[in-house]
């Protein structure tokens, strides 16, 4: 399993502590593949190792009991299913085709105080069939026996109050009384009461495997190296990065420092900006009134020096848009003092396309003629 996989699978658990994580894989017939996951706090793997160093003994495996109890009478690619009952907790464990499926702890179906402890069928049964409810059909199907193991007293009260519930669970009950490890060369009778470390430490002589292992791996001397050399790099660059992020926190407070520098210099002189800007809006507002150059007045003396002083042609209305297309509007007494204002305007340079719009009447002629202005333009026409 990669690290970024192991990494995503960590962040799942509800626990945020480190965990010290196994992976149990199994497939069904129909080639579908599954994996249990399970996980353990580190600090209680630590404190475990350090209780068996403190004794002198060197862990050689970190597992489940109930895994190895499981292994005592199911051939291992089989789906089976198993209750481990004591006075103080019940689990149970079903397995496929060499893996682990599912694995609960049950502390509810258990009644009363320590010592006289009873067990809750219906409350055992509804567990049973919440998990059964939870498996993949292939497995589910194959499932057909309930392997009971326990001390007589709880195995008893157990078998008592779950066998009204077996027909609707569509299981078998077989209570274990005798236990040899399957296949193994190490032949040893175990009886109900078996304690799940005895069965563990037996099934490792025989099974070296584990389908749930938590001890952590061994850290070897070139590791360790590794990991001093590593610390050193993480170190180096720890001071870099602080260092960076010092540079980074100094510069931000010197731009802090200029801007509210900055921002008081303006306070001081925003008053005098305003009426300054007050002003130049004034200006902007009032410059055509004294633009000595004024091209529209300048249009309009020279439009005004074309036309006769004896009012035979009177201009109405005159506008210059945009490109300095001029139009006049007006009316004149004939059409010989019309042409004779057209040619004199013809006869300035800057006047050219001179088009006649409109010319209504014969007397008193309205008119609507048409020219660009253009500086320092030829008579086109």
């Amino acid at each position: 399993m990669q690290d970024s996989s192991s990494s995503r699978l960590r962040r799942a658990f509800p626990s945020r502590l480190t965990t010290s994580m196994s992976v149990s894989r199994f497939s069904t017939k129909n080639g579908d593949r599954y994996a249990l996951v399970t996980a353990i706090p580190k600090k209680h793997i630590d404190l475990l190792l350090a209780s068996l160093r403190s004794a002198g003994l060197t862990p050689l495996s970190l597992s489940l009991g109930i895994a190895a109890l499981n292994r005592t009478i199911h051939a291992t690619n089989e789906p089976g299913m198993l209750l481990f009952a004591t006075s103080t907790s019940i689990a149970l464990l079903i397995h496929a085709d060499g893996g682990i499926v599912a694995i609960r702890s049950l502390p509810d179906v258990l009644e009363g105080e320590n010592g006289s402890r009873n067990v809750d069928g219906t409350a055992l049964a509804r567990q049973l069939r919440i998990t059964l409810g939870q498996l993949p059909e292939e497995i589910r199907g194959n499932l057909r026996t309930l392997h009971l193991h326990g001390s007589p007293g709880i195995s008893g009260k157990i078998e008592q109050q779950l066998s009204p519930h077996l027909e609707r669970l569509n299981l078998d009950l077989n209570l274990v009384r005798d236990m040899h490890l399957n296949g193994a060369s190490l032949n040893l009778p175990f009886t109900g009461n078996v304690p799940p470390a005895t069965a563990l430490a037996a099934d490792f002589l025989t099974h070296p495997e584990r389908p749930l292992e938590y001890l952590p791996p061994k850290t070897t001397q070139w590791e360790v190296l590794l990991n001093k050399i590593a610390s050193r790099k993480i170190t180096v660059f720890g001071g870099a990065a602080g260092a960076l992020a010092l540079i980074v926190i100094l510069a931000f407070l010197m731009q802090y420092h200029t801007l509210s520098s900055l921002d008081g210099e303006w306070k001081g002189m925003e008053k005098t900006v305003g009426e300054l800007e007050d002003i130049q809006a004034s200006i902007r507002k009032f410059r055509g009134w004294y633009d000595r150059s004024q091209p529209n007045l300048r249009i309009l003396r020279t439009l005004t020096t074309a036309f006769p002083e004896d009012g035979s042609v009177v201009a109405k209305s005159f506008e210059l848009r945009e490109q300095n297309t001029a139009t006049c509007i007006g009316t004149a007494r004939d059409n010989q003092a019309l042409l004779a204002v057209q040619n004199r305007l013809r006869e300035i340079p800057q006047v050219v396309e001179l088009k006649t719009e409109n010319l209504r009447g014969r007397e008193n002629i309205q008119f609507t003629f048409t020219f660009k202005w253009r500086e320092g333009g030829n008579n086109d026409d």
